[in-house]
C-alpha cells in the first residue's frame, strides 16, 4: 500500500483503515462468539448448564488426540542450497527452541487455543518480544482482531491487520513514557486520564446481578422444567474488571516504499496516532498466527467446529429434559381421588408425606385413590446414546475415540486398524495444527535470534551466536510428535529407520520422546565415542596380526 509522505495524510490514511476494519464485522462476530463460548461452557445459549454437556465432552476429546505439548519435537531446517554448512548450527537451534517451549509456558498456552479454536471462527494467537523472550499470547476475544479484506482467508496477503485491545492505565503511562518529548508526553497521559473507563462487561447499566437474572427468569417461565435447579450464573468465567483502562488500536499497514510493515499505535476514544514505526519484530512478518479448523473459500474466518453439532446438542439436552421429568412423575406421581369432597388437595397432599394418613368416611359412592404415572418409552436411553454417536460423527471423532467400541472388533491390533482407518478429520486438524504450531515457533526463533544475549555451544566445544545463522530457516514438527494420534506410527517408524541404519540412537531417543531425553542423548553419544574407540583398537589389533602374519611367511 502507498503510504503519504505527509503526516496529516498518512494518519487520515490509517484512522480510516482503522474504521473501516472496525465497521466491517465486529459487532456480529463478537456476538457469536459470546454464543459459541456459552454452548461450549454450559451446553446451550439460554445462559443455565445443561444437565449434559456433550460439546464440551467432544471438544476435550478432540483436543486431546489433536495436541499434546509435552510430546513435540522440532527440527529447524535451511534451504537446501545451504547444503551441510550449517548442520551444527541447525541442531543448536533446534536445542534452543526445544529449551524455549519447554522452559515457557508456551505449549500450555498453545493446549489452550487448540481447545478454544473448535468454539471459534476464528483463533487468533501473537508472538511478542516480554523482558526480552518472545513469549505466545491468545486473543481472547475472536472479534478483537480484523483485516481490511474479509474474502482473503490468507493473513499474509492482507494489507492491513487490526487487533483491538484495551491496556490498563499504569501500563500505557509506563509505554508512552518513552516518547522523548516532555511535552506531548504529559498530553498523553492527561488524555489517557480522562477516557480511562472499567473493561465492557464489568458491571453497569447494561448488566443485572444474577439472582436478579434468575427471578426474571422464573417470572417469565414459571412452569419451565428443571428451572429452580438448574438456575446458573450468567457470567460463567467472565473477568470483573474495576480498574480504568484505555482502548486502543494496533495497525499493521504493509508499507511499500519500506517493503515492510508499519506498526500504528490509535488512541481510539480520540483517534489520535501515537507513532507509526517500522516493523520491531521480525522483518517482513506480522506477528498474528490464526487457527481455524472450518476454512471457507472466499471467507477470511471460517466456520467454528462446534457449529455443525449444535441442533444435536439440543435435542439432547431436550431428551434429557423430558427423561427426567418422566422419572420424576414416577417417583413422586400425581393421585386422582375419585368419589371424595372438600379440601381435595390438603387430603391427596397427606398420602405423599413419610407416615401420612387420609381417612375415608363410608359414603354412598364408590371412593378410590389412583396413580397418574407416565409409562417411559423403550428406547429413550438408547435414543440418547444414538444422538451422542451421531455427534461424535458429526463432530469428526470415530467411535473408539469417544469411548464407543464398534460391533465385532476385539480389542488390540483390530482396533488400532479401526482407529487408524476412521480417524481422517482428526488426522487432517491435526495436521492443521501441527502447521500453526510450526508458524508460531519458526518467528519465536526467528525473535530469538534477535534478542538472544548469550552463546550456544556445538558438540566439539565452539561457541557461536544465534544470529550467526542465517535468517531463511524454517521450523517442522518431527515426526508428526504435536498429535497423540501419530505416536504409534512414530513408534514403527523409528524402530524401522533404526534397523536401516537411517538414524543413530540419538535421533531414536529424541523421535521417540523418552523422559529426560537430552540426558539420554548425552550418554547414547558418549557410549557411541567409546563403541567407537574399541572398533577402532580392534581394528588395530587386526591389522598388527595381519602384518605379523606377513613378515612370519616372508621369513
Amino acid at each position: 500500500m502507498q503510504i503519504p509522505e505527509n503526516l496529516r495524510d498518512r494518519h487520515a490514511l490509517y484512522r480510516n483503515k482503522i474504521r473501516q476494519i472496525d465497521m466491517a464485522s465486529r459487532t456480529s462476530r463478537r456476538s457469536k462468539w459470546r454464543r459459541m463460548r456459552s454452548w461450549l461452557l454450559l451446553g446451550s445459549d439460554s445462559g443455565s448448564p445443561v444437565r449434559h454437556n456433550a460439546i464440551e465432552k467432544l471438544v476435550n476429546i478432540s483436543t486431546a488426540h489433536l495436541f499434546a505439548p509435552e510430546r513435540v519435537r522440532f527440527g529447524v531446517i535451511l534451504p537446501p542450497h545451504y547444503g551441510d554448512a550449517f548442520i551444527e548450527e541447525e541442531d543448536g537451534a533446534r536445542l534452543e527452541l526445544q529449551r524455549l517451549w519447554n522452559d515457557t509456558d508456551t505449549g500450555l498456552v498453545a493446549l489452550s487455543a487448540v481447545r478454544w479454536a473448535h468454539a471459534m471462527d476464528t483463533l487468533t494467537a501473537k508472538v511478542i518480544v516480554d523482558r526480552n523472550v518472545p513469549t505466545l499470547t491468545i486473543l481472547p476475544d475472536p472479534s478483537d482482531i480484523g483485516v481490511l479484506q474479509e474474502d482473503i482467508d490468507d493473513f499474509d496477503r492482507q494489507e492491513a491487520i487490526c487487533h483491538f485491545y484495551t491496556m490498563s492505565l499504569p501500563a500505557y503511562i509506563r509505554m508512552v513514557t518513552t516518547h522523548p518529548d516532555a511535552t506531548y508526553r504529559k498530553a498523553l497521559i492527561a488524555e489517557a486520564e480522562e477516557h480511562a473507563t472499567p473493561i465492557e462487561g464489568s458491571g453497569g447499566a447494561d448488566f443485572l446481578p444474577p439472582t436478579v437474572q434468575r427471578l426474571i427468569l422464573a417470572q417469565a417461565s414459571p412452569n419451565m422444567i428443571g428451572q429452580v435447579n438448574y438456575a446458573s450464573d450468567t457470567s460463567l468465567a467472565m473477568p470483573q474488571v474495576r480498574e480504568p483502562v484505555v482502548p486502543l488500536a494496533e495497525l499493521w499497514i504493509w508499507d511499500d516504499a519500506e517493503q515492510d510493515y508499519r506498526v500504528v499505535k490509535n488512541f481510539l476514544p480520540t483517534e489520535r496516532i501515537l507513532w507509526d514505526p517500522i516493523n520491531p519484530l521480525v522483518p517482513g512478518e506480522h506477528p498474528f498466527h490464526p487457527l481455524t479448523y472450518n476454512r471457507v473459500p472466499g471467507y477470511g474466518w471460517g466456520v467454528p467446529a462446534i457449529e455443525s453439532v449444535l441442533p444435536l446438542q439440543a435435542l439432547l439436552a431436550e431428551r434429557l429434559d423430558q427423561i427426567d421429568y418422566i422419572l420424576r412423575m414416577n417417583y413422586r406421581p400425581p393421585y386422582v381421588g375419585i368419589g371424595f369432597t372438600g379440601i381435595l388437595e390438603e387430603k391427596m397432599e397427606a398420602l405423599r408425606e413419610p407416615g401420612g394418613f387420609l381417612p375415608i368416611p363410608p359414603g354412598p359412592g364408590n371412593t378410590d385413590i389412583k396413580p397418574v404415572v407416565p409409562q417411559m418409552p423403550p428406547d429413550a436411553f438408547a435414543e440418547v446414546q444414538e444422538i451422542e454417536r451421531m455427534m461424535a460423527a458429526q463432530f469428526g471423532l470415530p467411535p473408539i475415540l469417544h469411548g464407543q467400541s464398534e460391533p465385532g472388533v476385539r480389542s488390540g491390533e483390530q482396533a488400532a486398524v479401526l482407529a487408524t482407518l476412521s480417524s481422517g478429520p482428526t488426522f487432517s486438524r491435526a495436521m492443521v495444527v501441527e502447521d500453526w504450531v510450526e508458524s508460531i515457533t519458526t518467528q519465536m526463533l526467528r525473535l530469538q535470534r534477535r534478542v538472544m544475549s548469550q552463546t550456544l555451544r556445538k558438540v566439539n566445544g565452539d561457541e557461536w551466536w544465534l544470529s550467526q545463522m542465517p535468517n531463511d530457516f524454517v521450523v517442522r514438527v518431527s515426526a508428526h510428535s504435536s498429535s497423540p494420534v501419530y505416536s504409534e506410527q512414530i513408534v514403527q517408524k523409528v524402530a524401522l529407520a533404526k534397523q536401516w541404519g537411517a538414524i543413530d540412537n540419538e535421533d531414536a531417543i529424541r523421535l521417540l520422546n523418552l523422559p529426560h531425553d537430552e540426558l539420554l542423548v548425552a550418554k547414547a553419544r558418549k557410549l557411541a565415542e567409546a563403541a567407537a574407540k574399541r572398533a577402532e583398537r580392534m581394528l588395530e589389533t587386526k591389522e598388527k596380526e595381519a602384518e605379523a602374519k606377513r613378515i612370519k611367511a616372508i621369513r
